[in-house]
């Protein structure tokens, strides 16, 4: 009998377990839910920051990208500046230069003329210039003493002639001046036909010889080249410009395109909220008295709660591929603008048709799950018609026939007075006539009649009680009928209110819903937009750095062409330099030839003094000679005037030379100088364009080292998902073998327990071997439950990187390699996509089943404490130091509930004292954690008694985290 009860208590004590376990599971399970929510409550917080971040993010960049364009701009505006100056210049230097050879064509005009001219006075003038020579030989020593003579001889003339002589003398010496300058002059002509003559005829051939080359140059050569290659960079300028304005027209467009969409949006929201409102009110204002319409109201809602969560499901797709969508577009954008990847136009095109189809989807599925509704509702509300036009048919028919229960009821009581005036008509007439019968014969046949009439009149009494009982069922009937109604309707009421509340909470829920799901097609219209926008300016930057490099290269081929051009007219300019140089020594020449000159025509004029005598007397013979002389003199009197003019044009042209040659100097130092601004913008250029190579290189081999790392760390959690594996399979089975091995035990000590007191031994050292074995488990189980979360932590975390390792390299895969065929990438990143979600799935359901698989086998551990081992530990106990046992006894006591009082008493009674060597136990100090006891002989290495862990173990066991244990009553009996 005892063992039947104990029997029982412990199947009253498991059933309660069972209880508590089932309690504290549902609670598990409530606070899991709770805490899921709470993180996908945080989650969603996350991502809204990160979300907000990464727009303020992308707003500085904008607001970085509209300086820099802006600085660009001003670099582009400043270049157009200087190439319209240099065009400026370009166009004065052609001026100059095109001055310079007319005035160069005029003189080597005006040259050929005067040669012409000195060539056609050549063959008239040398027979002179013979002769007067000859006689300036024959003479050279007789000039000085006639002159010396005639000095004398003119004095005394002087001082005898009279005045009119002297005028004649006069003209006779201007006579002879001019004699001797037609000489002189024939001479120098003489001279110059010679050795100068030649020497022009060179410098005119070499000039004409230039001339041409120089026009062949500059003239047909490079001013047209000049004018088409302003032409052409007119045209280059002005396609960009339309390439831009283009660009600007269809992003505008893009733009408008895109608000119409918003607000078409917007409309079909709000359309659709109004039918929701509608459908709403038609729902509420529908008739729900019967069960049914509640059952229907509860499936309704059940379908409702299942279109929010496939809402919700699709909800977190579409938002999974917005953020994927933008990570490829931040991986984009990251590799183009640091390794120089250029994004298709295709593949754009391809994106901006799957955002499209999304957005075709996302109606289809609203459209579809609106129908989806629309349709149960309007089904029920035909059914609740139905039944409400039944329910009214009914309580019609129940009336109609209550109105002919009454009317029936009318006619029976007519019938019932009828038949009472009818009975009291017969006794009256009985009462009247039996005088007249009884004094009359015919009694037998009125008697006969009187029979009749009672035999009727006792069938009509039973009908009528018949009649009325009937009344008094129907009215009974009615009233029970009522009464039934009115708790029909009152539970109707009941009912409908329940139901009404529950359509409230769930249109809350709905709103609430609708409030998220708005808020999510925001979020997925905003980073639609914020995707579009940063692709156009992408592809505008793109176009810009592409427009920048093109204005680099044409600005390097300029200045190539501008270095030509300083060169050729370096040498020019140096060439005229030398032209300069040789007029300036033709002109010193001259100078020189003129003072020669004016030497002479002093000696002459003394020669002429000489001769006065002579020609005197010559005079009269010769006045024919003296007029043919005035007009040589004439003639060679403009002749020499324009010789002088010559001169002056001649030094003129020096002048303007000079200054020509000073300006084109200060124009090859401006030159100079641009050359060298333009060069320094060069370099400028060259370092950007280097420091951005080599941070986008840097960038690269960033993203290639972390795609490395996280390549190691997906190898570390799959080699740590294997050893987790294993280690759990290894626990089970050592957790599976001692449960085994105390059954077994458990079932040798029943079977041996006559020999219990012979093997007590043996029994003492397979309890210490227990202890120890439960005690290693406890450990163990101690140390995987503090292993668990953590691991399970860093499982999850190092999940998610390998989930973000794959999802980079498969999209760096993917830009990697650039396909014509938009669709079919779309297409391998959806199965790429899907692939990954799968493979996450299942390392999600791994991990998820090693916690559960750790609860179950810490909760079929933990708790199973056995009777025997109890027994065997308090026996052992004893085995401990004396000045210990005091601490052991109070805590067991403490576990069977033993009150101080009497353990203290028994205490003093047994040791006088109490040792407190464990205040941090019995104060409610922190609780640590049990370590493996050993063998007795390992006990040296560890530094602690086997009671140090009996007590510990006592403790885990009094103070269990799931379940609490209970003793058995063998144990509370002990």
């Amino acid at each position: 009998m005892k063992e039947e009860g104990n029997h029982l208590q412990e199947e009253l004590e498991r059933l309660r377990e069972q209880q508590h376990r089932a309690v504290l599971v549902a609670e598990l399970e409530t606070l899991d839910s709770i805490t899921e929510l709470e993180s996908e409550v945080s989650q969603l917080n996350f991502v809204n920051n990160h979300l907000e971040e990464e727009i303020k993010h992308h707003q500085k960049i904008i607001e970085d990208q509209r300086q820099g364009k802006m600085h660009l701009l001003q670099s582009l505006q400043e270049q157009k500046k200087e190439m319209n100056e240099l065009k400026y210049q370009y166009e004065q230097m052609n001026a100059a230069h095109t001055q310079l050879f007319l005035v160069k064509d005029e003189e080597i005009k005006n040259l050929q003329k005067t040669i012409g001219q000195i060539k056609a006075q050549l063959p008239g003038d040398r027979h002179d210039t013979q002769t007067e020579n000859s006689d300036v030989l024959r003479e050279p020593k007789v000039k000085e003493s006639l002159t010396v003579e005639n000095g004398g001889e003119n004095h005394n003339l002087l001082k005898s002639e009279n005045e009119t002589s002297v005028k004649g003398i006069k003209e006779e010496l201007e006579i002879k001046l001019l004699k001797e300058q037609n000489v002189s002059l024939t001479k120098e002509i003489h001279q110059l036909s010679t050795d100068e003559v030649g020497k022009l005829t060179q410098i005119i051939q070499q000039k004409d010889v230039e001339t041409p080359a120089l026009q062949a140059r500059l003239s047909p050569v490079s001013h047209p080249q000049d004018v088409l290659y302003l032409q052409q960079q007119l045209q280059t300028f002005t396609t960009e410009r339309e390439q831009v304005l283009a660009i600007l027209n269809e992003k505008v467009k893009e733009n408008s395109h895109l608000k119409s969409e918003h607000h078409k949006m917007k409309d079909l929201v709000a359309v659709e909220e109004a039918a929701l409102i509608q459908i709403q009110e038609e729902y509420r204002k529908l008739p729900t008295r019967f069960v049914s319409s509640g059952q229907g109201m509860f499936r309704e809602t059940l379908q409702n709660l299942s279109c929010i969560r496939e809402n919700d499901i699709e909800i977190e797709a579409l938002s999974q591929k917005s953020h994927t969508l933008l990570e490829v577009f931040q991986t984009f954008g990251t590799g183009n603008e640091k390794g120089g990847f250029s994004v298709n136009c295709h593949q754009f095109q391809g994106l901006l048709e799957e955002h499209n189809q999304l957005r075709q989807q996302v109606k289809q599925m609203e459209e579809w799950k609106h129908q989806k509704e629309l349709l149960p509702l309007q089904a029920q509300a035909v059914v609740d018609g139905e039944n409400h036009s039944k329910l009214e048919a009914d309580h019609t028919g129940l009336i109609q026939s209550d109105e002919l229960s009454d009317t029936k009821l009318g006619q029976d009581q007519q019938c019932t007075g009828q038949l009472c005036n009818a009975k009291a008509l017969p006794v009256g007439q009985l009462d009247s006539t039996s005088p007249l019968l009884l004094s009359a014969s015919s009694l037998s046949s009125q008697s006969a009649e009187v029979q009749e009439l009672r035999q009727s009149l006792q069938e009509k009494d039973a009908t009528i009680k018949t009649l009325q009982e009937n009344n008094h069922r129907l009215s009974e009937s009615m009233a029970a009928l009522s009464e039934i109604e009115s708790k029909g309707h009152e539970q109707t009421d009941s009912e409908i209110k329940q139901l009404k509340a529950k359509q409230d909470v769930l249109l809350n829920s709905l709103k609430e819903k609708d409030l998220l799901i708005r808020a999510q097609r925001d979020q997925l219209l905003s980073s639609n937009e914020e995707f579009t926008n940063k692709v156009s300016e992408n592809q505008v930057w793109r176009q810009a750095a592409k427009i920048l490099k093109e204005r680099v290269f044409v600005l390097e081929m300029d200045i190539s062409k501008l270095k030509a051009e300083n060169e050729t007219i370096i040498e020019i300019s140096k060439g005229k330099e030398m032209e300069c140089q040789a007029l300036q020594e033709t002109n010193m020449r001259f100078s020189v030839m003129l003072r020669e000159k004016d030497l002479q025509l002093e000696t002459m004029k003394e020669k002429a003094h000489a001769f006065e005598q002579p020609l005197q007397e010559k005079e009269e013979d010769k006045c024919g000679e003296f007029s043919h002389l005035a007009t040589a003199v004439e003639s060679m009197q403009e002749k020499t005037i324009m010789f002088q003019q010559k001169t002056d044009q001649v030094i003129l042209c020096l002048k303007q030379k000079q200054v020509e040659n000073r300006t084109l100097q200060h124009e090859v130092q401006h030159l100079h100088d641009k050359e060298l601004r333009l060069h320094q913008e060069l370099e400028r250029l060259r370092s950007h364009l280097l420091e951005s190579e080599d941070s986008h290189t840097w960038e690269i081999w960033a993203v290639e080292k972390r795609e490395l790392e996280l390549k190691k760390k997906v190898m570390l959690l799959e080699e740590k998902l294997v050893s987790s594996s294993t280690t759990s399979h290894q626990a089970n089975v050592q957790i599976e073998s001692p449960q085994e091995q105390l059954r077994m035990e458990s079932q040798q000590r029943d079977e041996k327990a006559l020999q219990f007191l012979l093997s007590q031994e043996g029994g003492t050292q397979s309890a210490l071997s227990l202890s120890n074995l439960q005690m290693v488990q406890e450990h163990f189980q101690q140390e995987e439950k503090a292993m668990c979360p953590a691991e399970f932590k860093k499982e999850q975390k190092e999940k998610a990187e390998k989930v973000e390792g794959e999802a980079l390299l498969s999209l760096q895969d993917e830009a990697n390699v650039v396909s014509d065929s938009a669709p079919r990438q779309l297409d391998l990143k959806e199965e790429q996509t899907g692939e990954l979600t799968k493979q996450s799935e299942l390392l999600q359901e791994m991990l998820d089943d090693t916690p559960k698989k750790l609860m179950n086998m810490t909760s079929s551990t933990e708790g199973k404490v056995d009777k025997g081992l109890l027994r065997n530990l308090f026996i052992c106990h004893f085995r401990t130091p004396k000045s210990k046992r005091c601490e052991v006894l109070r805590v067991i006591g403490r576990i069977l509930d033993i009150e101080k009082g009497e353990m203290e008493h028994l205490l003093k009674e047994d040791y006088g004292g109490v040792t407190t060597w464990m205040p941090g136990w019995l104060g409610g100090g922190p609780k640590s954690v049990p370590s493996t006891p050993l063998i007795p002989s390992q006990q040296s290495v560890w530094k602690s008694s086997f009671s140090e862990h009996f007590v510990k173990f006592l403790e885990m066991e009094s103070h269990p985290a799931v379940p609490p244990p209970k003793l058995s009553a063998r144990a509370m009996e002990l």
